[in-house]
């Protein structure tokens, strides 16, 4: 009697990986942007703050990968499952392993794409006990955002406040790492008083860039509905 065998997803933490693994991945997810330039890929894969993957036997089937201080911001950059390996909850496990490793970031941010599998995968994350107290950018399209009607709107412009420029000299973050610095005690105090603006009590929602100070900003102002665009 033959019996299949039943491997099991190892997990492992580690950004040292080979290109051929990363690139099947990658490739499977059709993500062109990183494989057309492979050489940044991998450099990209070396520079993130963690990676965690999913293994089953010598076959790499999930990874996630983070950037981020560490501290203050986590930003969850990639979440890859091979297409054969989706529906068993790899994702969602991958998920939760990140954030256990970093549960004491504050502020916490999953970006994804526009599609219709990243709205069922979204969708069920954000009923997700893995993801409380996570900032979720569930996609949208303008159109749901914005009325479609005659009636008027009114739009207020913040300015986001003081960032904390001199974290890039600390900590020598470079590319899109000079973004990540949060809002000083300064720009903390400017984004509290800006909140008190009595034009904004009523407002329906915050829309907002992915930069922490940003972010930091809109995060102060007490609103219900707080959505994320690039």
């Amino acid at each position: 009697m033959i019996r299949s065998e039943i491997k099991k997803t190892i997990y492992k933490y580690s950004k040292t990986l080979k290109e051929s693994d990363v690139l099947a991945l990658y490739r499977d997810a059709k993500w062109s942007s990183y494989t057309n330039d492979v050489p940044k890929l991998m450099q990209a894969i070396a520079n993130s703050l963690m990676i965690i993957t999913a293994w089953e036997g010598e076959q790499l089937v999930g990874l996630i990968r983070v950037i981020g201080d560490g501290s203050v911001i986590l930003y969850i950059q990639d979440i890859l499952v091979l297409t054969e390996y989706k529906r068993k909850g790899i994702g969602t496990k991958l998920l939760k392993l990140i954030l256990d490793e970093y549960k004491d970031v504050r502020q916490k941010v999953l970006l994804t794409q526009d599609s219709a599998e990243t709205v069922i995968f979204m969708n069920h994350l954000a009923s997700s006990r893995a993801m409380m107290g996570c900032l979720l950018r569930l996609p949208f399209r303008v159109n749901e955002i914005l009325r479609s009607d005659k009636t008027m709107t009114t739009y207020y412009l913040v300015r986001h406040g003081e960032p904390d420029w001199e974290l890039n000299e600390r900590h020598g973050l470079k590319g899109h790492g000079r973004d990540l610095p949060p809002l000083t005690e300064i720009g903390i105090l400017q984004a509290k008083k800006v909140s008190l603006d009595k034009r904004l009590q009523d407002s329906q929602i915050i829309i907002c860039s992915p930069y922490t100070r940003a972010m930091h900003t809109a995060d102060i102002p007490n609103c219900s509905v707080f959505e994320l665009v690039k």
